[in-house]
Protein backbone atom coordinates (compact mmCIF):
# COMPACT_ATOMS: atom_id res chain seq x y z
CA UNK A 1 0.00 0.00 0.00
CA UNK A 2 1.67 3.19 -1.04
CA UNK A 3 0.02 5.46 1.43
CA UNK A 4 0.79 3.33 4.31
CA UNK A 5 2.73 4.73 7.61
CA UNK A 6 2.52 3.96 11.25
CA UNK A 7 3.66 4.94 14.22
CA UNK A 8 3.98 3.68 17.75
CA UNK A 9 2.56 5.72 20.27
CA UNK A 10 3.04 4.25 24.39
CA UNK A 11 -0.22 5.58 25.81
CA UNK A 12 0.96 4.14 29.37
CA UNK A 13 2.82 7.61 31.09
CA UNK A 14 4.71 7.22 33.45
CA UNK A 15 3.87 9.76 36.01
CA UNK A 16 7.37 11.12 36.05
CA UNK A 17 6.62 12.53 32.32
CA UNK A 18 3.58 14.41 33.48
CA UNK A 19 5.88 16.14 36.52
CA UNK A 20 8.72 17.09 33.92
CA UNK A 21 6.94 18.26 30.89
CA UNK A 22 3.73 20.98 31.26
CA UNK A 23 1.79 19.16 28.16
CA UNK A 24 1.72 15.99 26.89
CA UNK A 25 -0.53 14.25 24.43
CA UNK A 26 -3.44 12.76 24.85
CA UNK A 27 -4.72 9.45 23.31
CA UNK A 28 -8.36 8.93 23.13
CA UNK A 29 -10.63 7.26 20.99
CA UNK A 30 -7.37 5.56 18.92
CA UNK A 31 -6.31 9.22 18.14
CA UNK A 32 -3.38 11.94 19.56
CA UNK A 33 -4.13 14.88 20.35
CA UNK A 34 -0.94 17.24 20.15
CA UNK A 35 -0.54 20.28 21.75
CA UNK A 36 -1.52 23.63 19.26
CA UNK A 37 1.38 25.73 20.88
CA UNK A 38 4.23 26.64 18.84
CA UNK A 39 7.31 24.09 18.53
CA UNK A 40 6.67 20.92 20.49
CA UNK A 41 4.42 23.20 22.75
CA UNK A 42 6.08 21.86 25.88
CA UNK A 43 8.18 23.77 28.98
CA UNK A 44 10.61 21.56 30.63
CA UNK A 45 10.40 21.64 34.80
CA UNK A 46 14.31 21.45 34.58
CA UNK A 47 14.05 20.63 38.97
CA UNK A 48 11.58 17.94 38.10
CA UNK A 49 13.97 16.30 35.42
CA UNK A 50 17.21 16.52 37.84
CA UNK A 51 15.00 14.33 40.45
CA UNK A 52 15.17 11.79 37.44
CA UNK A 53 18.29 10.94 35.79
CA UNK A 54 18.93 8.79 32.94
CA UNK A 55 19.69 5.30 34.13
CA UNK A 56 21.29 3.36 31.35
CA UNK A 57 19.69 -0.16 30.43
CA UNK A 58 20.54 -2.85 28.02
CA UNK A 59 17.57 -3.90 25.62
CA UNK A 60 17.26 -7.28 24.47
CA UNK A 61 18.55 -8.18 21.03
CA UNK A 62 18.15 -11.30 19.23
CA UNK A 63 21.47 -12.15 18.16
CA UNK A 64 23.23 -14.17 15.64
CA UNK A 65 26.11 -16.80 16.73
CA UNK A 66 28.51 -13.78 15.21
CA UNK A 67 26.89 -11.03 17.77
CA UNK A 68 25.60 -9.14 14.89
CA UNK A 69 20.89 -8.37 15.30
CA UNK A 70 19.20 -10.74 14.26
CA UNK A 71 17.06 -8.85 11.52
CA UNK A 72 13.15 -9.63 12.20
Amino acid sequence: VPNFGIQEFDANWDERVEEVFSTVPVYADGHVTVPLSTGLGVDVDIDAARKHPYVRRMRPTVRRSDGTPWAY
